[in-house]
């Protein structure tokens, strides 16, 4: 199922929650058509959320297998930033 830009677009706005991105540098292959409209994607997210953060890593697809070491820092400061806890 094809899901245009819009909807993700809307979704992540209508009520937006922290979000944290995490993007391997060799994901994707050839498939750029794909990747170009999701990098366009989370650059408008980033342009419009305050809390949508963006990080890419060196690694490919199961870089949070391979070298989680990679990406571990990213996640524990994300979650223990003060706008990211649950205020409950």
């Amino acid at each position: 199922m094809n899901v245009k830009n819009e909807y993700y677009f809307k979704l992540f706005t209508i009520n937006p929650s922290p979000t944290l991105v995490i993007s391997a540098r060799d994901s994707a292959g050839g498939y750029t058509a794909g990747r170009d409209a999701v990098k366009m994607l989370f650059e408008k997210l980033q342009n419009s959320i305050e809390l949508f953060k963006i990080v890419e890593v060196e690694g490919d697809h199961d870089v949070h297998l391979k070298n989680p070491e990679r990406i571990a820092q990213f996640i524990i400061d994300f979650l223990l930033k003060e706008e990211t806890k649950s205020r409950l």
